[in-house]
């Protein structure tokens, strides 16, 4: 097997693909019949630390196999067999955890701020960020339904709603009756959004809960 020694770069992307569904005991194969896929090459990841994700103990000293972007097994190394034209990335010393998923945050209003946002958060192994409500245009919806190389998947809520706040930006629906809400909803409806964003206004506190 060819040896390849891995950057910490790569071993946010390895995170990203980490993103599956848990194999249910060390060694099983994903495809049937328990045997691995017949390809020209994969690439057996080695040595490391594996935590993954479902409330198990980590995996030390773990191995398992992609086959381009799929995982097709995992285990302790010495349990997970390989093929003989893998190439092997070490990792001992590193440990591989399921890819972050970044729930609440607000991104750059450029296409190529934006990429650099996605790129710089994968590198860091966040495999999906969703945007709230600061989101107007049509950037981020090309964004949205494109495939960015070594870029965090982007979902986006649009525009926001609230009612009039002197002060905060513009951007998302100013609304202050029900027929406003209806039609902010509709248009965001227009544009497949993955949520609605509401500002909560507790006037008796004069507080706000995003």
């Amino acid at each position: 097997m060819r040896q390849v020694k891995t950057e910490s770069r790569r071993i946010a992307i390895v995170a990203g693909l980490l993103a599956f569904a848990v194999l249910g005991r060390s060694g099983w194969a994903v495809q049937g019949g328990g045997q691995t896929p017949a390809v020209a090459r994969m690439t057996v990841f080695q040595g490391g630390r594996l935590i993954v994700g479902d409330g198990r103990a980590p995996i030390d000293d773990a191995a398992f196999i992609i086959d381009g972007a799929r995982f097709v097994r995992v285990g302790r190394t010495g349990d997970v067999p390989v093929p003989q034209d893998a190439t092997r990335v070490d990792l001992t010393g590193k440990t591989v955890m399921p890819a972050i998923v970044d729930t609440h945050t607000h991104l750059s209003r450029t296409r190529e701020m934006l990429v650099e946002d996605l790129q710089r958060r994968a590198y860091y192994g966040i495999g999906a960020v969703m945007s709230l409500g600061q989101d107007s245009g049509d950037l981020p919806f090309q964004v949205r339904g494109e495939r960015i190389p070594n870029a965090a998947r982007f979902r986006t809520a649009g525009r926001g709603i609230t009612m009039p706040e002197p002060g905060r930006t513009d951007i998302p629906y100013w609304i202050t009756t029900q027929a406003e809400g209806r039609k902010a909803v509709q248009e965001l409806a227009t544009r497949k959004v993955d949520l609605v964003k509401i500002w909560e206004r507790r006037c008796a506190r004069n507080r706000r809960v995003a």
